[in-house]
């Protein structure tokens, strides 16, 4: 997550965005290509990464808008394990509309001259500031507030950020969790004691804010959706997840969000509920 005007630094302690790759140990050819929109995100440049070997040599074509080109070729095989690829020189447009998402779409991946079509995974992009939770750019005691009621647990999103993981918004030292050390750093950063893991906000800069997604329609109007009647047995109604790191009632933002960047685990399945009580037949 990152707004208008800022240097896309993951963490935001550290330099660029990095790009990485699980290696098995054999590849000594590796081509994709980055599609990105680019009214949300510019790459400026791509910079060999600390995984490539010294005689890796590393092609970067940009010359199309909104698409990152990259060709690695070595002789000496990419180590085996999580490796920086690249690290790529990235930031959001001034002109950015706030609250506007996108993923960023890895693909036509190619290693050892073999295509491989599925086993990248995606990034989702969210254009707005770290901290902002009620989503009108900047910071304010007001979202200190909502951020309390999620380490609390007294609600569990951000109901600006409603499609997202509340985590991308609030959890600065990234340990999967909002918590009073998340809430106390931002509440600090707001009244100017920086913290590095919290980008700084850009100052004197007008903000442009993405018009609100609707849900889709359905496709033929006459159409009514599927119903099922339960009639007097109907008993209760309940969507949660089979994977033991989302909640229950936690589902939409963290389930579906972690489903649209392809971070959740393939085997998992959302699951819908639905109770009926049996019917009782009286007895003489």
């Amino acid at each position: 997550m990152r707004g208008p005007g800022q240097a896309v630094n993951v963490p935001a302690a550290g330099e660029h965005l990095p790009l990485t790759l699980l290696s098995p140990g054999e590849v000594r050819r590796l081509s994709f290509v980055i599609r990105f929109d680019p009214a949300l995100l510019e790459i400026s440049a791509a910079l060999p990464g600390s995984g490539l070997p010294a005689d890796a040599s590393l092609a970067i074509d940009r010359s199309v808008a909104g698409e990152l080109r990259v060709s690695i070729a070595s002789e000496t095989a990419i180590a085996a394990g999580t490796v920086t690829l690249l690290d790529l020189v990235a930031s959001v447009p001034a002109t950015a509309p706030y609250g506007a998402q996108q993923i960023l779409d890895i693909q036509q991946v190619s290693i050892n001259a073999h295509s491989l079509p599925g086993v990248d995974r995606d990034g989702l992009h969210v254009v707005g500031y770290v901290g902002d939770a009620n989503g009108n750019g900047t910071w304010e005691r007001a979202d200190v507030s909502l951020i309390l009621h999620i380490a609390t647990e007294t609600d569990d999103e951000f109901a600006a950020w409603s499609r997202i993981d509340p985590l991308l918004v609030a959890d600065i030292d990234a340990d999967k969790r909002i918590t009073f050390r998340d809430l106390a750093k931002i509440s600090q950063s707001m009244n100017g004691v920086p913290w590095p893991e919290i980008p700084e906000l850009p100052t004197g800069l007008p903000l442009t804010f993405a018009v609100p997604q609707a849900w889709p329609e359905q496709a033929v109007p006459w159409q009514s959706p599927p119903q099922i009647d339960f009639g007097a047995n109907f008993a209760g109604f309940a969507i949660g997840s089979d994977d033991p790191r989302y909640r229950r009632n936690n589902w939409k933002t963290s389930f579906v969000t972690q489903l649209a960047s392809r971070t959740i685990s393939p085997n998992s399945h959302l699951q819908v509920t639905l109770e009926a009580a049996p019917q009782v037949t009286p007895s003489a």
